[in-house]
Parts: structure tokens; C-alpha cells; sequence
């Protein structure tokens, strides 16, 4: 059995197969890529103090799942980029 921890990336988070995240004292970011033609209301999203829910509407959720710390779910946002 290999048990050897994953490398941190340089934003002190993971780059995982379906998305990546980074971290400061005070935010945390999550980047998913999205397909070209995605338009913001294909987006599932939905975080509360301890959970993050984040989809495509219609596919599996890339992220469903407890957070390690409680976060401020009013101030917490979903924004969509282009390339």
C-alpha cells in the first residue's frame, strides 16, 4: 500500500483530478474547469457554514461534501470566467 501524502500546490491547496483549491488566512478558492458553451445558469452551486455543493445541472456533482471549518456563507460566491 503507497501512503504518501499529496503535494501541496502553490496556493497551499491540492490540484485534484476535477478540481483545484488554494488557500490564505482568510479565503479559500476553488477552481473547476467548465466545457465552452456552460452559461452561469447551468451552475449548481450552494454553501452553507459547513458544506460546499458545487455541479452542472443535469451531470454528478464535482463537489458535494462537509468542509473542514465552518466558513461565512454570506460572503461566500460563485463566479464564472471565461478563457
Amino acid at each position: 500500500m503507497n501512503c504518501t501524502a499529496p503535494i501541496p500546490n502553490k496556493e497551499l491547496g491540492l490540484d485534484l483530478e476535477d478540481y483545484s483549491w488554494g488557500q490564505t488566512l482568510l479565503d479559500v478558492k476553488v477552481e473547476i474547469p467548465i466545457p465552452n458553451g456552460i452559461n452561469s445558469r447551468s451552475i449548481e452551486y450552494d454553501v452553507t457554514k459547513n458544506h460546499l455543493k458545487v455541479g452542472l445541472k443535469g451531470y454528478p456533482l464535482i463537489i458535494n461534501g462537509q468542509l473542514f471549518g465552518e466558513v461565512k456563507a454570506e460572503e461566500s460566491f460563485c463566479k464564472l470566467e471565461g478563457p
